[in-house]
């Protein structure tokens, strides 16, 4: 017997990208794994003696992608990869199984996403990867959420943001 759990598979995920990776904790529901791409996300400037970041800069090419666990549990494959670009921590609603971020359109290179990007308010389906619904919510530094998650209540979402919270509620 081993000292802890063992792995129930292996596979390579993000591989469309030239370069890949992620910093944010994934969405596992049932023998689902949502994982997003945040390679080159352009934070704002480092504390004092902080560090350089490794890379200095790099393309944000945003992403998510979807790995199942076979019905077997001994296996798994990647079953969509998605191009909605995830500026924050996407969340999975058990009240209706969507999945929500905020995600972000326009120049996102290490100077423009802060100053240019504009943010959404973006609904996933789960099942294809595909975008379903998209409200805008606004552009620059007010709205971007560093890759933070967001806390929901009685379908109101309250993300916090590089200034701030907002408040994101359905109609």
């Amino acid at each position: 017997m081993s000292g802890g759990p063992e792995p129930v598979c292996r596979v390579p995920v993000l591989t469309q990208y030239a370069r890949n990776g992620t910093e944010d904790a994934v969405i596992a529901s049932g023998r689902s794994v949502f994982v997003t791409h945040t390679y080159g996300y352009p934070y704002p400037a480092l504390p004092q003696g902080a560090p350089a970041s490794q890379p200095s800069s790099a393309n944000f090419d945003g992403g998510l992608s979807r790995i199942d666990v076979d019905a077997r549990g001994t296996g798994c494959s990647v079953v969509w990869n998605s191009p909605v670009k995830s500026a924050a921590l996407p969340r999975l609603s058990p009240a209706d199984g969507k999945i929500y971020t905020v995600s972000v359109t326009g120049p996102t290179g290490s100077a423009g996403l802060n100053t240019f990007a504009q943010y959404h308010h973006a609904v996933v389906d789960p099942a294809t990867g595909n975008r379903l619904s998209s409200s805008y919510l606004g552009i620059g530094l007010v709205y971007n959420p560093l890759q933070m998650r967001g806390a929901a209540l009685d379908g109101t979402l309250y993300q916090g943001t590089e200034t701030g919270v907002v408040r994101i509620a359905r109609r």
